[in-house]
């Protein structure tokens, strides 16, 4: 809706060009690239690192935005979080494109060249390519700062995979000011998507993550006379299959909503010829483990 004089009229038409899709068209990226973005993809999914220890891949990020020449490169946003600006000089609104860092405690069974070198840790969630895709849209940005107007923000998100996330971190430090977000576009990889195509759809696209804990505490007691004791483990697992109905009885059958599995069970034992008189159930990462 901002009126346009004559050199930016110019730099609309340009941009319409490129995006028409011509094989000389700005937007299009080169086998060389393509390559390139494949060796990051593969450099970060080889060095995972957990929520809020993403320094090395952070310091990695940064490196490969250097070549793309952005107008300002923010570091140690919400922990190891990046912020890389790309300002057209010309009038216009901010917006923002959002990809994560981290990677989760999972051992990889892989056998590919590139699989995880860092013990216990695997890019088993995809940032890795969220991540690199950024990265490539710095180099498509690169080539058209004459053809947009307003200014682009690219952030890379520290601990998006662990409770409150990096996200309500960098927004705290500010990164969504100076200048001032208009709004945000994120993508998530499905594998169950063919490659080459791209799904979007209005509303909730996505689920978001709460962590619940439950603590069920019993009576510790002799497997030689249970009927003095209260079994918390019987009561867990009860409880297990009961919280699978939440979804299909409470919950409104419009709005998607799921309840994964229990995560973890941890008991606490008084003493090891004893049944377990307290039990924690969670389904996120456990605030402590007692043995």
């Amino acid at each position: 809706g901002l009126p346009l004089d004559g050199a930016h009229r110019l730099a609309r038409d340009r941009r319409g060009a490129a995006l028409a899709g011509g094989t000389g068209g700005a937007l299009m990226l080169t086998n060389a690239d393509v390559a390139e973005l494949t060796d990051w993809r593969r450099e970060l999914h080889r060095f995972p690192e957990v929520s809020g220890e993403e320094r090395g891949t952070a310091a990695r990020v940064v490196a490969a935005l250097a070549p793309t020449h952005p107008d300002q490169v923010v570091t140690g946003l919400g922990g190891h979080g990046v912020a890389a600006v790309f300002d057209s000089g010309a009038p216009g609104p901010t917006v923002l494109f959002r990809a994560e860092l981290d990677a989760l405690p999972i051992e990889e069974k892989n056998t590919c060249e590139y699989v995880s070198q860092n013990k216990g840790v695997m890019h088993a969630c995809g940032h890795d390519v969220h991540t690199t895709s950024l990265l490539g849209a710095a180099k498509i940005l690169n080539e058209l700062k004459d053809s947009f107007e307003g200014t682009i923000k690219l952030i890379f998100q520290p601990a998006e995979e662990k409770l409150p996330g990096g996200a309500s971190i960098m927004i705290k430090d500010g990164v969504l000011e100076n200048p001032k977000v208009e709004s945000i576009f994120g993508q998530h990889v499905l594998p169950q998507l063919e490659t080459g195509k791209v799904a979007f759809r209005g509303g909730i696209a996505m689920a978001s993550c709460d962590e619940i804990y439950i603590t069920v505490k019993g009576k510790g007691g002799h497997g030689a006379v249970p009927h003095l004791a209260i079994d918390p483990v019987l009561i867990a697992s009860h409880m297990v299959i009961a919280l699978q109905s939440v979804v299909s009885r409470n919950a409104n059958p419009t709005m998607p909503s799921v309840l994964p599995m229990v995560q973890r069970i941890l008991f606490r034992m008084k003493c090891v010829w004893k049944a377990p008189s307290e039990l924690l159930m969670n389904n996120g990462e456990p605030k402590h483990t007692k043995k």
